[in-house]
């Protein structure tokens, strides 16, 4: 059964996800770290409710509990930024406003960051990925290209086999994209299993949790912001590994990500990035569950993704995010375009 809330560190040394100690966050402060919790869309709209005198929200206060606890730990700073740029212009002043207002009513001990910043509304938001900024294009098309790919497939391939569905899709982001994300290419492999049986119901319902996540379905626009939507999901797993462990203002930053959905959170615990080389989140590992070495399916996709992945860096070809170039990203931008009009305009 799905938990009400998840505190998740998508860069860590070990497949379990550790759990985030009052004393651990003391402790990183005592050493000049910085504890940030970076909230998704979904927990500032929950805030936003919960100060809402005409929202009944009784079926959510074991969410808000739990959220009321996270945010009451000392010296611990959050970190709306990504939300409120996700957030549609039509409600955006009042995400903004109810997480002011729920911070000094519930957690009046809450004191900011020094370099906190309050500069929300400077952002271009859109449900729709071409009105987004040409710098936020850029930012989210590795993940939105690899994933309107995966629908592309689902779409136009129905008959073909998983092993099939992913051959296509590696041919396409290395051949055409010349750009092979392990994050997503591991939610492609979500995508396109067809078998739930095993032995693990764990497994099961992690696999179950991931392709409904990412596969909502829908026709037309509609199924295309759900790929945004995807997208935004993967960036927040990305965007929260990458700011751990580096400096922001002089402190080192143990980051940490809050949401309360369910598809994030089974991700999150069946791929994690491994830190090396100094950077948290260069390198994407999966958690070993039994049954996914069993089945054929899982032996064929995860060989074939690290032969390909091996294969590029051998050529010294690009493997990681922050090796893309910017003229390589606009190129994956126009791809992106180019494909989300294929994906919109499919008959199902």
């Amino acid at each position: 059964m799905p938990r009400a809330l998840y505190l998740i560190k998508p860069s860590r040394l070990t497949e379990t996800q550790p759990f985030l100690l009052p004393e651990t966050v003391v402790g990183n402060m005592s050493l000049g770290i910085e504890t940030s919790v970076v909230l998704d869309l979904n927990i500032l709209s929950l805030l936003r409710e919960a100060v809402d005198p005409s929202s009944e929200m009784l079926s959510e206060e074991r969410k808000l509990a739990e959220i009321q606890s996270v945010f009451n730990i000392p010296f611990l700073f959050l970190s709306p930024g990504m939300a409120l740029g996700e957030a549609d212009e039509s409600y955006l002043e009042s995400l903004h406003s109810s997480f002011e207002k729920y911070l000094e009513e519930f957690c009046p001990g809450y004191v900011d960051a020094k370099n906190a910043t309050h500069n929300y509304a400077s952002r271009e938001r859109s449900r729709r990925y071409s009105a987004l900024s040409e710098i936020d294009q850029q930012m989210f098309s590795v993940s939105y290209l690899a994933l309107l790919k995966i629908h592309d497939i689902l779409l136009s391939q129905p008959s073909s086999s998983g092993e099939a569905k992913f051959d296509i899709f590696l041919e396409y982001m290395d051949g055409v994209a010349n750009f092979v994300p392990a994050l997503e290419a591991e939610v492609a492999k979500f995508c396109f299993v067809e078998k739930r049986n095993s032995e693990d119901p764990d497994f099961v319902s992690i696999c179950k949790a991931i392709k409904d996540n990412f596969n909502k379905g829908g026709r037309g626009n509609k199924r295309i912001e759900r790929v945004l939507n995807g997208a935004r999901d993967v960036m927040y797993l990305r965007a929260t590994a990458m700011m751990d462990g580096k400096r922001l203002d002089g402190n080192q930053q143990d980051t940490w990500l809050l949401t309360c959905d369910h598809g994030i959170a089974s991700l999150a615990r069946a791929v994690y990035f491994y830190p090396t080389d100094g950077e948290a989140s260069k390198y994407v590992t999966y958690a070993e569950y039994e049954s996914r070495a069993r089945y054929s399916y899982w032996r064929y996709v995860d060989a074939e993704l690290q032969r390909i992945l091996l294969a590029r860096q051998a050529e010294g070809r690009s493997t990681v995010s922050s090796q893309a170039s910017p003229g390589h990203l606009s190129s994956l931008a126009d791809k992106a375009r180019e494909l989300e009009q294929r994906v919109a305009s499919h008959e199902i």
